[in-house]
């Protein structure tokens, strides 16, 4: 699988470098119109303030001037000298605050001309009135003609200084206005810097996530492809260089995943498949090497049925119609017969994932278990052989004590051949141990499961009440027989002579577990599901539950030597499990032992017949 070659496209740092230098530049336009308005704004601030010191350096310069005039007005009335210091202090003070205001208007030629103009007028009326006014001495008031020079130089000054005054209150005014304006316009300049410069860097952040979310939103796509089965799908590289490198990465990790699963499908000792309906979508290779050599992919289920051996055929489409209903996982073991007539033994687990078109759609996996069957089988019949040992040993042991019996009898019978009436009792005795061997046999059979098992419609109550008066003389008077039958028990379907032995067995087994007085019960009831109960209940000694992990095993017994063979329960356990049915125990030590014996419903067992 080959990737598509990248397309030459600016690397991810390459477009942090370009977004970051096109950011930069505007914020650096941005600064400098924010920092021009600002210079412009304190230009007109200072202008402003030099308007405001001059205006104040003017109306003190007035002010000092009109009191050097009225002082010596004074002076030349009342002839005090505190006028006369009065007037000389103004005059310098005045002077003071004209050589203020000059420095004050040095820019500005107009003005520098006109305060120059008043200095000029002040200096003349201190040198031509106020001086020589104040230097003579005054023995009375003076004439207010004398006055008149000086009112008229001192008006005329004041002319200057009202001219001054309104050009100056005219630039303030008009530097205010012009601050307000620069004020305003670096307030709106700032403010569309504080929107452009997150603009910016939103375009920025746009430009670079501009060229990470195609590729990485390509990869997303390509990915749920590849997720969907589509294994040939190849990432287009479009994104800058850092991506279509991850880009074609993923290409090459596409093609190993795709390869390696193709050959884990092709060579691994399983058959996976998926069904939907009844037709199967895909196989994997391995069926023909389940199926035998030769063998064509089956295209439905039916084709895998046909290959199952018949006896498995309603287990494997109960089990699995169960599954597929159930929506939950289901497993079954079956055999097929490949083309060579060569039996094979499969388990397949498969759960069903939803539905298609309103068909199930099942996917699972078989696997070939015909070693493990092998090896299973092979372990059931070492143990059956050492259950044979088991059964030898015992089989000798009783056969040889009613040989001994039979024999001593005997010998008895031949000795007694006189007298007829003094045989009755060997010969009774000959015939019970007979009796007991052919017992023996009969419980060997049934463990070999040689003895035939013939099914019949049965009354389980009925069974139970022919045997009441044989069990009644079968345990002792020490023990209480009581019976408790249903009457809604449904029928069974049950070899009788079999059933008869499960009950004596049990009824036997009751009875040797109690050591006293005490009680057995024998009840019927019939189970939720159809099926009929049978159960067997005494206040014996009980069973320990190390005991209870082995009571149906063959030979297994709790009795003294001589006492049982070990095959009553063994026996019992191989009935019941033969005629389809199972049984179930519950003792506790001290209290007692009930055995419940579950028969199948009379419509399960016709079914499977």
């Amino acid at each position: 699988m080959q990737s598509t070659p990248a397309r030459l496209r600016p690397g991810l740092l390459g477009r942090f470098g370009i977004a970051g230098a096109a950011s930069g530049a505007a914020v650096v336009v941005v600064l400098g119109i924010l920092l021009l308005a600002n210079g412009n704004l304190e230009t007109a601030g200072r202008a402003s303030l030099r308007s405001a010191q001059t205006l104040e350096h003017a109306a003190t310069a007035e002010r000092r001037t009109t009191d050097a005039e009225t002082s010596t007005r004074a002076y030349l009335l009342t002839g005090r000298a505190m006028y006369r210091r009065d007037a000389r202090m103004s005059l310098a003070a005045a002077q003071r605050s004209l050589a203020a205001l000059s420095r004050s208007v040095a820019i500005d030629p107009v003005e520098r001309t006109r305060v120059a103009t008043i200095q000029s007028a002040t200096a003349t009326l201190g040198r031509t009135w106020v001086t020589p006014n104040l230097a003579r001495p005054v023995t009375r008031a003076q004439p207010f003609a004398t006055f008149s020079s000086g009112e008229r130089q001192r008006v005329a000054i004041e002319r200057q200084y009202a001219k001054l005054v309104a050009r100056e209150q005219a630039l303030q005014v008009h530097g205010l206005a012009r601050v307000r304006q620069l004020h305003s316009r670096a307030s709106y300049v700032a403010l569309a810097a504080i929107l452009a410069i997150p603009a910016l860097l939103l375009a920025f952040l746009g430009y670079v996530a501009l060229g990470l979310l195609r590729p990485v939103r390509g990869l997303a796509e390509l990915a749920a492809r590849i997720e969907a089965g589509d294994e040939g799908a190849v990432a287009e590289v479009k994104g800058p260089r850092e991506i279509a490198q991850l880009q074609d990465a993923f290409n090459r990790m596409s093609s190993r995943v795709g390869q390696r699963r193709r050959e884990i499908i092709e060579h691994a000792p399983i058959t996976i498949w998926e069904v939907e309906g009844r037709e199967l979508s895909w196989i994997s290779p391995y069926w023909r090497s389940m199926a035998g050599d030769g063998a064509e992919a089956p295209a439905t289920i039916d084709d895998i049925d046909a290959l199952t051996h018949p006896e498995d055929r309603p287990l494997v489409q109960k089990v699995r119609s169960e599954g597929v209903a159930s929506m939950q996982p289901f497993d079954y073991r079956y055999r097929i017969v490949r083309r060579d007539g060569q039996i094979r033994w499969l388990w397949t687990r498969a759960r069903t994932m939803g539905l298609v078109n309103g068909a199930p759609r099942i996917i699972g996996f078989t696997l070939d278990v015909t070693d493990d069957e092998r090896t299973r089988h092979e372990l059931a019949h070492a143990q059956r052989l050492e259950s044979i040992g088991h059964l030898a040993g015992g089989v000798a042991h009783d056969f040889n004590n009613l040989l001994t019996v039979i024999s001593g009898y005997g010998t008895l019978a031949q000795m007694r051949l006189d007298d007829p009436a003094r045989l009755e009792e060997p010969l009774a005795e000959i015939v019970a141990a007979a009796a007991r061997a052919s017992a023996l046999t009969r419980q060997l059979l049934m463990f070999s499961r040689e003895q035939p098992f013939e099914l019949q419609l049965l009354d389980l109550n009925g069974v139970v009440r022919t045997l009441l008066p044989m069990l009644e003389r079968l345990i002792e008077e020490r023990i209480t027989l009581l019976c408790g039958l249903a009457d809604d028990l449904p029928p069974i379907r049950f070899d009788r002579g079999q059933l008869e032995q499960v009950i004596v067995n049990l009824a036997v087994n009751a009875r040797d577990a109690i050591t006293g007085a005490g009680q057995i019960v024998l009840s019927t009831s019939a189970g939720p599901d159809g099926t009929a109960r049978l159960s067997v209940s005494d206040d014996g000694m009980g069973i320990d539950a190390a005991t209870l992990e082995h009571i149906f095993d063959p030979f297994f017994t709790t009795k003294p030597p001589g006492s049982g063979t070990g095959l009553g329960l063994s026996t019992v356990h191989g009935i019941v499990a033969r005629g389809g049915g199972h049984i179930e125990v519950d003792s506790q030590p001290g209290v007692g032992t009930t055995f419940v014996i579950c028969f199948p419903a009379t419509e399960d067992l016709a079914a499977a017949a």
